[in-house]
């Protein structure tokens, strides 16, 4: 019996979803939600893309995460990371929180970063493949 998988879903179509290993950073509060090892369904506004399994997980403060894996983990087209403000900036417009600044994530913030690798069934159909370079 197939169990139904936990998804991740995005709401842009990032760069990163190209690659066969990426990251996604989610609130400190989504730290439990998936295990090492766990298999993902991967969705781009709610539509399957892929399936990938978790490899890893911590937690960071935002401070402490490299400008290049922000960068790598926040950019699509259209949009560009200059500066940890502006990862924050992007974490926040997910969220609408009230303007008190304890609610919304800051540079203090510590955030759940999952690292991902693709699967892939055999055989191959055209849509396991769609997002390959």
């Amino acid at each position: 019996m197939n169990q139904k998988l936990k998804t991740l879903n995005f709401s842009h179509d990032y760069h990163k979803l190209c690659l066969f290993e990426f990251t996604t950073i989610r609130g400190k509060s989504r730290f439990n939600d998936f295990a090492k090892g766990e298999r993902i369904e991967i969705q781009l506004n709610r539509k399957k893309l892929f399936n990938a399994i978790l490899s890893k997980k911590e937690l960071k403060k935002i401070r402490d995460i490299p400008i290049s894996c922000l960068r790598q983990d926040g950019e699509y087209q259209g949009f560009s990371i200059k500066s940890t403000q502006d990862f924050i900036d992007l974490m926040n417009s997910f969220y609408p929180r009230k303007t008190n600044s304890q609610l919304q994530i800051n540079i203090e913030s510590t955030m759940s970063i999952f690292y991902l690798s693709r699967t892939f069934s055999f055989p191959l159909k055209i849509n396991d493949i769609k997002k390959e370079g």
